[in-house]
């Protein structure tokens, strides 16, 4: 693997060969950070989207082939994203 700051190769993750762990350690940690508050963002979107959704502000519907339309609120919502995501291997 590649230091992220001198582009030297390390032995060992956190062990650079040139620059030392400090580095890899610090630019490793700011990567995880970012992606923590990326998913923490859809997160709280998610929680927010769900929470209106048994609030009665809005619902989210599924059409039928046949015609006709679902409301999914709560747990059947959160069921039906994760069929979807399944579904669509994600």
């Amino acid at each position: 693997m590649i230091c992220p700051d001198c582009k030297n190769e390390f032995v060992q993750q956190f062990v650079c060969t040139t620059c030392g762990a400090e580095k890899l350690y610090d630019a490793t940690v700011e990567t995880l950070r970012n992606q923590l508050a990326a998913a923490q963002k859809d997160a709280k979107r998610y929680r927010w989207l769900r929470e209106q959704t048994t609030g009665g502000n809005f619902w989210v519907a599924h059409g039928h082939l046949h015609g006709g339309l679902s409301q999914w609120n709560g747990e059947p919502l959160d069921a039906a994203v994760d069929a979807a995501m399944k579904e669509c291997g994600k």
